[in-house]
């Protein structure tokens, strides 16, 4: 498998699974199972994984990216991820995109 379908096919298994366990966490909540204060808890260590994944993408090599940028696009177009997710996870992947074109060109 390149680097490019193993990027696409992470990209889309990650936002699955944390579509998946949002929604069993809130079915949870919403049944008096568990506390709701662990929504909170729920939602800080989602974005310290956002912020985890954040910092090692500057690692992952270039088709890599390119395929989580696609697989990226498909999951928004297919309305699992807001605006803001989708900017979030955009934002440093192009940055990071843009850096790897620059030093190319300019060495």
């Amino acid at each position: 498998m390149s680097k490019l379908e193993y990027g696409f096919k992470r990209a889309v298994s990650e936002i699955i699974g944390g579509f998946v366990s949002s929604l069993v966490l809130e079915a949870f909540v919403s049944a008096g199972l568990i506390p709701v204060s662990y929504m909170l808890l729920f939602h800080i260590l989602n974005a310290l994984g956002i912020l985890l994944l954040i910092f090692a993408m500057p690692f992952w090599a270039t088709t890599y990216i390119i395929g989580w940028l696609f697989g990226l696009w498909v999951m928004s177009q297919s309305g699992l991820l807001s605006i803001i997710d989708y900017l979030v996870y955009l934002v440093p992947l192009m940055f990071v995109l843009g850096l790897r074109i620059w030093k190319r060109f300019s060495e």
